[in-house]
This record gives structure tokens, sequence and C-alpha cells, in this order.
């Protein structure tokens, strides 16, 4: 999880220092920057959150969606 919030916190942040600083008329690149980071969230929600993990077998017992054999 961490491989995916640290970056879109930085990118936040870097975000939040162009919106703020004194370069004028530069919202681009705040906007940008934002959508970057919103970008790597949705990317680790679908990475972690919404792709099939292993299939078969694991530690934890049987793949519960796998089809049955009754």
């Amino acid at each position: 999880m961490i491989a995916f919030l640290l970056p879109a916190w930085v990118l936040n942040l870097a975000s939040e220092f162009v919106d703020g600083s004194a370069i004028a008329g530069e919202d681009w690149i705040s906007l940008a920057l934002s959508i970057a980071a919103n970008a790597f969230l949705v990317w680790g929600l679908v990475e972690l959150g919404l792709m099939r993990g292993m299939t078969g077998v694991n530690r934890y017992g049987e793949d519960p969606l796998a089809p049955s054999h009754s």
C-alpha cells in the first residue's frame, strides 16, 4: 500500500506547494499534480482491491471462487 500512497502523498504536497506559491497563472501545474496523485490512488485500488488473487489452494485453504467438482 505504501508503494501507492507515498507517491500520491508527495504529488499532493507538491500540488499544494505550487498552488500556494508565488507562481502566478500556473494553476495547470497544480491540477496536473492532483490528477497524477489521484491516478496513483486509483491504480492502487485496482491492483490491491479489484484484481483477482492467486488461484488454487494456498495456506488459507481452498480457492472459494474455483468451480466445485460435485
